[in-house]
């Protein structure tokens, strides 16, 4: 059984660190492309990882709550 906490945290500093990196990516992007259409992938790729780790946290906190084995 794993706790939800420690998944949480982790999933949150590492989607932190991906978004701050495709951030950084689309900003030199847009010197050559369009910067409206990246923005827009960037923050929809954000927006699924979030979503994600979301859904992990909550299978752990239902395990963790779960009774049955």
């Amino acid at each position: 059984m794993v706790a939800a906490g420690p998944i949480a945290a982790w999933l949150s500093a590492r989607n932190d660190a991906l978004a701050n990196l495709a951030i950084i990516l689309v900003d030199i992007l847009t010197i050559w492309f369009a910067p409206g259409w990246l923005d827009i992938i960037v923050g929809v790729g954000i927006g699924i990882l979030n979503a994600d780790a979301a859904r992990a946290v909550w299978k752990a906190a239902r395990a963790k709550t779960d009774p049955t084995p």
